[in-house]
């Protein structure tokens, strides 16, 4: 009975996360297009798009990506060619799997089936889990690895090989999302320090452990202080400590002794107040159960909480219960899980840079759920509140589906970057001597190469020329212009660029003269108007 309902429950999940992948989320973001390119180009030439050879850490804008998702990437585009299917398909799998994970982990942690196979149909149904399943989205790659990883680990007391496995997965954890680097090695620490005693003994085991886990970690300090570490430092709130000076002269301004000002702000008490802020607002109402992430990135759906409403009930029921102490790893997980989101830069309310805690949030709800559900059978059948369960869930997973299916492309498309690929179907069916496309659709040129199965021997010819970071840029789209092939990219100037012959001009609305006409319009699903495309003669 209980392989059959996991069984289901993996089903499930999986026909959530596959079921038109290719479309929904609507829109196609350029850090996916630049997952699903790199790995084409890995696979045609073994050089990344600016011609790194096999890199541990892909340039790709200048935001330096970690390499775990596009490696994962390479199968699927060599199996379906490059498009949004494959490009998205290795997520789905990977949210799939973290599903699984997370059964088992549930069941170590209670062995309690039941409780274990709850945690899996919250997470399966998941609005947070599954939003961020459906697209080339990195950060969602670490419930599934730091999952395993520490599976791996409680179960390695009876199984000394599992420590190796172990070790492996929390590796490869290090390589899949910036959060991770932090992360990571604060639960191993955690894990070791409370089962110090049952793995002491295991020498040889831990021996071999450690050499595979620092491997990774070396690595992956190598790979950020070579690469993306002064891009993170720059988008994380310790850039903000010049604003300390405006706000002390601010405060003598009006009248507070500079001795004061200094004592009451200064770098410390700056970024701490920030910090506290940021890291308490991952824990609040608005964010987990009414209004959810603060931006329509990721496939997110502003409004809509992370969570279900009435699974607010469980948290309670688990906060005043008397399995903290049991579960002191959940809790811990928990806790760290929101530090490098409160300590970065941003709308706030970022789902994808708090994803880390998802699959113990899962289970921390279970647990408050079977808290429920003993105390009530008491006096009402079991059954009962079984099916009142399934039928909660089954409601609120209609309800969640109907405003991903419907009301996402209509209100977030636009933050999901929709219009570039209806762009390329019209550039694709007609031919012109250049074409000029506006910077405001961001990061044009991936776009061109993604829809065009550019040859990448051809784009990492022309990526040689876009020097970013040598000009003092963070992103390759700063450069005043740039070229590939017959592909210009800039800000528009009407009247300028309408003088080139047989041209096509590509950009916002706001980009043309008011009164134009456009000889093509991409419009966005709800009608409103994307882009414009005029001719030249």
């Amino acid at each position: 009975m209980n392989r059959w309902l996991l069984s289901s429950i993996i089903i499930l999940a999986f026909l959530v996360r596959i079921i038109g992948i290719s479309s929904h989320p609507a829109g196609f973001t350029p850090d996916e297009a630049s997952f699903g390119y790199d790995a084409y180009s890995i696979l045609k030439t073994e050089r990344d798009q600016w011609g790194n050879t096999l890199p541990m850490s892909f340039k790709s804008f200048g935001d330096y990506k970690l390499p775990v998702y596009t490696y994962l990437t390479i199968p699927s585009v060599a199996i379906f060619g490059l498009n949004e299917f494959a490009t998205r398909l290795p997520n789905a799998l990977i949210g799939t799997l973290a599903v699984l994970a997370t059964y088992f982990l549930a069941l170590n942690f209670t062995r309690n089936r039941l409780l274990a196979l709850i945690s899996a149909i919250m997470l399966a149904i998941s609005p947070w889990h599954v939003a961020l399943s459906r697209g080339a989205f990195e950060a969602n790659l670490t419930t599934f690895f730091l999952t395993a990883g520490i599976l791996f680990f409680l179960k390695a007391p009876k199984n000394e090989k599992l420590f190796s496995l172990s070790a492996l997965f929390f590796g490869i954890n290090l390589f899949t999302y910036h959060s991770a680097r932090l992360l990571t090695p604060l639960i191993i620490f955690f894990l070791i320090y409370e089962n110090f005693k049952s793995i002491k003994k295991l020498n040889f085991t831990k021996a071999i452990s450690s050499i595979i886990f620092l491997v990774f970690f070396f690595a992956a300090f190598f790979n950020y202080t070579a690469g993306g570490g002064a891009r993170i430092s720059s988008s994380s709130i310790f850039s903000l400590s010049e604003n300390v000076l405006t706000d002390r002269y601010k405060l003598t301004q009006t009248g507070m002794p500079i001795f004061l000002a200094k004592i009451f702000n200064n770098k410390i008490t700056y970024i701490s107040q920030i910090f506290v802020k940021n890291y308490l607002s991952y824990f609040s109402p608005q964010f987990l159960f009414t209004n959810g992430a603060g931006e329509g990135t990721y496939g997110m759906t502003p409004g809509v909480g992370i969570l279900y409403l009435f699974e607010i009930i469980f948290l309670i029921s688990f906060i005043f219960s008397k399995r903290l102490k049991e579960l002191k790893l959940l809790i811990f997980w928990i806790l760290v899980s929101p530090i490098p989101a409160a300590l970065s830069l941003g709308p706030g309310y970022a789902a994808n840079r708090s994803a880390f805690m998802m699959p113990a949030v899962q289970i921390m709800l279970a647990t408050g759920a079977l808290i429920l559900f003993e105390k009530f059978k008491k006096h009402v059948n079991f059954k009962f509140l079984i099916s009142l369960f399934v039928i909660f869930y089954s409601l609120s997973l209609i309800n969640y589906l109907q405003i991903f299916w419907f009301n996402q492309p209509a209100t977030q498309s636009k933050s999901m970057i929709f219009g570039p690929k209806q762009i390329m179907e019209i550039i694709n069916n007609k031919s012109f001597d250049k074409i000029i496309m506006s910077k405001k659709i961001s990061e044009p040129q991936i776009f061109v190469a993604f829809y065009q199965k550019l040859d990448p021997n051809i784009y990492q010819k022309f990526s040689q020329n876009w020097d970013f970071e040598s000009k003092g840029f963070s992103w390759v789209d700063q450069i005043g212009e740039y070229n590939l092939q017959n592909f210009t990219f800039k800000n528009l100037d009407f009247n300028i660029d309408s003088k080139n012959k047989n041209s096509l001009l590509i950009g916002d609305p706001s980009d043309f003269p008011e009164n134009l006409k456009p000889d093509f319009v991409i419009n966005y699903p709800d009608n409103s108007i994307a882009y414009y495309l005029v001719k030249t003669q």
